[in-house]
């Protein structure tokens, strides 16, 4: 092994040096040159390889008698073997909450030898405050099986072994006559439920039949669950990421009651981490007489605008007053054959029973009849547009009220 440093003296407490410090090369030798023979000497490990511990003590040697020694040169040669234990590895388990460095208390972790889960060292161990827990005395370069017995209160249990191989002095850090491994286990918040109420704004009464859709943006486009209140007005989401961020949307309302339009922001922090459960209330205000519901998924009446009044055609006519009729006068009889006058009849000579009236008889009877009918017509219509107007205007009224 390179890099062990020695020092050669006379006595064992290290105060009368023999020559200068060496350092083991590649092939782990240094050499201490002039020695006497038949001498005592003792040999003080400066500084041992990396990875391994240091001797207590310094070891004796003593130079033997040149006859039982080979030369090289001018030079005996006598060789000594010194060893070095490697130094055990502390493995540091760090519990902490996964996406973070916030440490975990109470863990409880089992290291074994065998990836069966059998050759079980040390005892059970638990994490502390600070989140660590550590298995002392291992080897280097072996593999171990770490094993999660009991997760920290709240979160999930890591379900499956985990390998771990140690390193050795060249990549661990020394403390000591120890070398420390680290390796760190994150573990996840258990799922969270949210537990909805929908209830009367001002009775408390429970509610059902709301809907509602649950989403991790505040745009309402990445739904993560839906549901509808039950008759107790409750309405649950499951397996929510917990200090996580959602947005709650009430897509219908209960019959009667105004629709909640804007989004609810809720942060999931749950208070008992062995119980993940959240409850929130969302309440309804009923609506007024003549409000409209927002649930009402039919077609509204719309109004058509009232017609204008149409204008008669030509104004009423006054009726005129009759003329009184002219007096015809006497009759008289015709001169036979004369032909002014007179029709003369089948074998009647005298022609007295075919006399025409006298011309010149006037009355305007037929226009004032006329006159009339046109007032008449234009009030039966007026009176019809009226009527049609004031029933519309009713109904309207009442739609209004609803």
């Amino acid at each position: 092994m390179s890099g062990a440093e020695f020092q050669l003296t006379t006595d064992r407490a290290g105060n009368h040096v023999v020559g200068s410090p060496q350092t083991t090369d590649e092939q782990g030798v240094c050499a201490f040159s002039g020695l006497t023979q038949n001498t005592n000497y003792y040999l003080h490990e400066i500084k041992p390889p990396k990875g391994y511990q240091k001797p207590d003590s310094p070891t004796l040697i003593t130079t033997k008698d040149g006859s039982t020694l080979p030369t090289q040169g001018n030079s005996l040669l006598q060789a000594e073997t010194i060893s070095n234990k490697k130094l055990p590895v502390s493995l540091v388990i760090t519990k902490v909450e996964r996406g973070t460095s916030q440490p975990l208390a109470g863990a409880k972790f089992k290291l074994t030898t065998n990836p069966d889960g059998t050759g079980q060292v040390e005892t059970i161990l638990t994490t502390g405050s600070d989140g660590t827990c550590t298995f002392q005395n291992l080897h280097q370069g072996k593999t171990y099986y770490l094993w999660e017995v009991e997760p920290p209160l709240g979160y999930q249990k890591n379900p499956d072994k985990m390998t771990i191989t140690l390193g050795t002095g060249d990549t661990l850090t020394q403390e000591g006559n120890v070398l420390l491994q680290s390796y760190t286990v994150e573990n996840e918040l258990l799922p969270a439920t949210l537990t909805l109420t929908k209830v009367d704004q001002n009775s408390g009464k429970p509610l059902a039949g709301a809907q509602f859709r649950l989403t991790t943006d505040r745009e309402g486009q990445q739904t993560v669950g839906t549901g509808e209140t039950d008759e107790q007005g409750l309405c649950k989401f499951h397996d929510l990421e917990q200090k996580s961020t959602y947005y709650l949307w009430e897509d219908k309302a209960p019959s009667g009651y105004v629709r909640n339009t804007q989004p609810t922001e809720i942060f999931i922090q749950v208070d008992q981490p062995d119980q993940p459960v959240i409850s929130f209330q969302v309440p309804n205000q009923r609506i007024s007489s003549g409000g409209e519901d927002e649930n009402d998924d039919s077609i509204p009446l719309i109004p058509l605008e009232p017609a204008q009044p149409i204008d008669p055609v030509e104004p009423p006519v006054d009726p005129i007053d009759p003329i009184d009729p002219t007096d015809p006068g006497e009759p008289t009889n015709p001169d036979t054959g004369s032909g002014s006058g007179s029709i003369p009849g089948d074998g009647d000579t005298n022609g007295a029973n075919n006399t025409i009236p006298k011309t010149g008889y006037q009355t305007h009877r037929p226009l004032w009849l006329a006159g009339m009918g046109l007032s008449l017509g234009v009030a039966v219509f007026l009176a019809y547009r009226y009527r049609k107007e004031h029933i519309y205007q009713g109904k309207r009224h009442e739609n209004t009220q609803d």
